[in-house]
């Protein structure tokens, strides 16, 4: 029997260039990648993980709702900053259950 092996990326301020823009190659080979689904958990908008996000070839991306990022994302969840991660989840799994099932509606 195999197991699949989730695997985590991950950077330090290390990799960050004097403005704070992600430098590494891991990050490049990253936002690179053309993945389906993409959900933006820095709900405390840290500026590396927004430029991923804005630069990610996603072809769907899920953010916190912040009005000057409308380009950014496709999907923005409002959650203000007393919410808590374990709620901003909660949020996505529902709209995006909600996405899923109008989609197979459609199909």
């Amino acid at each position: 029997m195999t197991y699949s092996k989730l695997e985590y990326d991950f950077f330090s301020t290390k990799e960050l260039n004097w403005v704070g823009k992600p430098s590494s190659m891991v990050i490049q080979n990253f936002m690179n990648e053309e993945y389906d689904l993409l959900i933006d958990l820095n709900i405390n908008d840290l500026f590396p993980l927004k430029y991923i996000s804005a630069l990610s070839k996603a072809s769907f991306k899920v953010g916190k709702y912040n009005e000057k990022e409308l380009d950014i994302y496709d999907m923005m969840i409002d959650s203000d900053n007393t919410k808590t991660l374990k709620y901003f989840l909660r949020q996505v799994d529902v709209y995006i259950t909600m996405l899923n099932k109008v989609e197979t509606s459609l199909n």
